[in-house]
């Protein structure tokens, strides 16, 4: 029942399920501690649970609470964009830190060193970077050398 009515508007929807007492609360808490993936973009973040994608903003109330749960169950962090940096600092400390089962982060967008740094120091999960960014002139120079025999 939960899943269904947090579809529409994640943030608003289990924000008021959860300050509805202390049996939401902990029932919230603990389905959000299924999700097996996490995506961070830049302005929200989004859980897995079931096949189901469910989209928190980074001013939701609950939020430590969430990454703590999150960080407990999670195999994969996918960082599709990256968040600003006073939210990246939290969300990747509280996540990380938590974390029980991660093994594999994936970074399809460039960090800051220091983040990238602090990860490295406090998790052994692997670290993906499956795009490399290549600048303008060497797709130019490689699509060239492509298409001209030498």
């Amino acid at each position: 029942m939960l899943l269904d009515a947090i579809k529409r508007d994640t943030t608003n929807a289990l924000t008021r399920f959860m300050r509805n007492g202390g049996e939401n609360y902990k029932y919230a808490i603990e389905l959000i501690s299924h999700s097996k993936s996490v995506e961070l973009r830049r302005e929200n973040f989004s859980v897995f649970i079931n096949g189901q994608k469910f989209t928190i903003a980074y001013n939701f109330i609950f939020l430590k609470a969430t990454l703590k749960a999150v960080g407990n169950s999670m195999r994969e962090l996918v960082i599709v964009e990256c968040p600003c940096a006073c939210c990246l600092d939290s969300v990747l400390f509280h996540i990380i830190r938590g974390e029980k089962e991660l093994r594999k982060i994936i970074i399809l967008d460039n960090i800051p060193e220091k983040h990238e740094s602090w990860i490295r120091r406090h998790t052994d999960a692997k670290i993906c970077f499956p795009t490399s960014k290549l600048s303008v002139s060497s797709l130019f120079l490689l699509f060239i050398s492509y298409i001209l025999p030498f």
